[in-house]
């Protein structure tokens, strides 16, 4: 479709790009729920026309839909009508909402069920898409935005990953070397089919080699975790969600160890911290925010021989700081030791 100004105008107003994506994909449906050809002959439909319109596509939304999808969906046309056009009654719309009920979806993946999506598929992809998601915690929304360029190298084999880069939404994660091997593996099948991978490419493509739409990657989660996971429902919904219980995994590791920094966990999800000063005095450097990570990562990798890799790096490293603690103290009873002695001469 070609560009038209009742969008263009619409979006210049919109801030942030996850917003602009999501009101996007609601207006393309409700355009094609309306039969009308495009956005600019949606505007000059009269107030009463609108107001039927929505109120139809409402009352279709209602049996298809959540009561908790829907206010997040009408907000959106709100937005953009209120905008452009003057006299629909969006009230009297919203009296119409169904009462929301209570939300499913809140449970995180088991490790267990997180190994055996991984075990029953081929796809190199869908490997590395979920190795990433259950080691960074990344929303899937924000993985087809992610190029190569915004991973970069860490110790023991982990690799930073800036998400939401040059928005406001901007943050740092990581991934564990088990995740990179993931990831690698999935680059060189790209390249035997004869892509050219740069700094600029994405991390994540069709297999054309072009961008992912927003609802790619979801699609794919919910085939594999519908078809090889035995999971509760609550109604019509999953008690676990195929993409989203990969985020709680990860926010539940971070928050069930006593010796992570909650403040600097909420970074690591891209939150805003639950104390407010902490949003504006406290900026974690890259290695405060890993030194955090590293805590958990025995709790975030899959693979037992991972794991044992990981306790044993572990293990060196307390080692390492025995032994330098070790030093620092003998150091400063040779200092005491040699000012003792010369105090006596």
């Amino acid at each position: 479709m070609k560009e038209q100004k009742s969008m263009m105008l619409f979006e210049a107003t919109i801030k942030s790009k996850a917003t602009l994506r999501t009101y996007q994909l609601h207006l393309r449906k409700l355009l094609e729920y309306s039969k009308i050809k495009d956005y600019d002959s949606l505007i000059t439909l009269k107030p009463k026309q609108i107001q039927d319109l929505l109120e139809d596509y409402l009352l279709f939304c209602r049996k298809k839909l959540s009561g908790n999808s829907i206010p997040t969906i009408f907000s959106c046309y709100q937005s953009f009508f209120s905008y452009h056009v003057d006299g629909v009654n969006f009230k009297r719309i919203k009296r119409m909402f169904p009462a929301k009920e209570i939300q499913s979806g809140r449970e995180a993946y088991t490790t267990n069920q997180v190994r055996t999506l991984i075990d029953n598929t081929i796809s190199q992809k869908i490997k590395a898409i979920i190795h990433f998601m259950a080691s960074s915690g990344v929303r899937i929304g924000a993985l087809h935005e992610l190029r190569l360029k915004h991973i970069e190298d860490m110790p023991n084999g982990c690799k930073s990953v800036l998400v939401y880069p040059d928005t406001i939404s901007e943050y740092t994660t990581f991934i564990t070397s088990e995740c990179f091997e993931a990831l690698e593996n999935y680059l060189a099948y790209r390249k035997r089919k004869g892509e050219i991978i740069t700094k600029d490419s994405f991390v994540f493509v069709k297999p054309n080699g072009q961008q992912h739409d927003d609802d790619d990657l979801s699609v794919a989660l919910c085939r594999l975790s519908t078809s090889k996971l035995d999971r509760e429902k609550s109604g019509v919904r999953y008690t676990v969600s195929s993409s989203h219980g990969l985020r709680k995994r990860f926010n539940t590791i971070l928050k069930l160890r006593k010796d992570v920094n909650i403040s600097i966990a909420e970074k690591l999800l891209g939150h805003s911290s639950s104390v407010k000063l902490d949003n504006v005095y406290f900026t974690p450097s890259k290695e405060q925010l890993f030194n955090e990570y590293q805590k958990a990562i025995p709790d975030l990798l899959l693979d037992e021989k991972y794991k044992l890799k990981s306790e044993l790096q572990n293990q060196k490293m307390k080692i390492e700081e025995l032994e330098n603690d070790k030093d620092r103290r003998i150091e400063q009873l040779e200092k005491k030791l040699d000012l003792l002695q010369r105090f006596l001469k």
